[in-house]
């Protein structure tokens, strides 16, 4: 992968865990995209295909997974 790639990749891994952060801080319940999946159920999914490392959602938000 070249660089302007891997840029990329790492934008847009960092653009979604924010997105997951300010939907944990500013939502005042459960945002559901259908009735199985939560938004940010959906966004850790687009983190990982993103190339993101499961730990570090782990890490980053460990009362959303065990």
């Amino acid at each position: 992968m070249d660089n302007a790639a891997e840029r990329r990749l790492s934008i847009t891994q960092a653009e979604i865990l924010a997105a997951m952060a300010d939907l944990v801080e500013g939502a005042t319940d459960t945002v559901w995209l259908t009735d199985g999946e939560t938004v940010f159920e959906r966004l850790a999914y687009l983190y990982e295909t993103a190339g993101g490392d499961r730990a570090d959602l782990v890490a980053r938000f460990p009362e959303y997974f065990e």
